[in-house]
């Protein structure tokens, strides 16, 4: 039992574990400021979605689209500061939904 826990010892001298950079063990990269940005994002997209779900506006309320494009914006920036491509595609998408909604609700096309 000795033997083995010496040899434990030895193994890590000779192999000592890699040294961590604390700049990839941080959950993000992204700023206080960026996170809030994003948190608001969060917080606009879940309110839009309750208060439609809830019956409080409908989705052909020009509040709604409006609500969408505005979290749509404030999410993309969190996700771009991260380089979450995946992300950010479904932003764009969901900010061009909302911008087409925008536009048909004011006749445009």
């Amino acid at each position: 039992m000795e033997e083995n826990k010496n040899m434990e010892q030895d193994f890590a001298k000779q192999n000592p574990a890699p040294k961590t950079d604390e700049k990839k063990v941080k959950n993000s990269s992204a700023s206080l400021e960026v996170k809030i940005i994003g948190w608001a994002g969060t917080i606009l997209l879940i309110l839009a979605y309750g208060l439609n779900s809830l019956g409080y506006i409908e989705s052909s309320n020009i509040l709604y689209p409006i609500l969408n494009l505005i979290a749509a914006i404030l999410l993309a920036i969190r996700v771009w500061v991260d380089r979450n491509w995946s992300n950010l595609f479904l932003e764009a998408f969901w900010g061009a939904i909302a911008i087409v909604s925008i536009i048909k609700y004011f006749n445009l096309f």
